[in-house]
């Protein structure tokens, strides 16, 4: 009750997210990419499922561990509707 519905599955369809990132090394290099996925809480829950599959199939160890360290930086790409895009530095 304190967080409130959020959106309807109509409300979600169709919705998608772009997160624009650049990594600077300090010998002067610049990577920069593009990132559109589907909406925020269906991309959520597909990242969420992904990973507990991963899981179950023993691909894991013991300790912390974020998701692109564990399983790739690719791993965002494996979820359906999720566009990465290198762009010029």
């Amino acid at each position: 009750a304190l967080l409130g519905e959020g959106p309807s599955a109509q409300q979600r369809a169709g919705g998608s997210r772009v997160i624009v990132a650049a990594a600077h090394h300090r010998a002067g290099s610049v990577a920069r990419a593009r990132l559109t996925t589907p909406e925020a809480y269906d991309f959520t829950a597909a990242a969420a499922l992904a990973v507990a599959q991963r899981v179950l199939r023993g691909e894991s160890r013991a300790g912390f561990q974020t998701p692109a360290g564990l399983y790739g930086p690719d791993l965002v790409l494996e979820i359906d509707g999720v566009v990465r895009e290198d762009l010029a530095p």
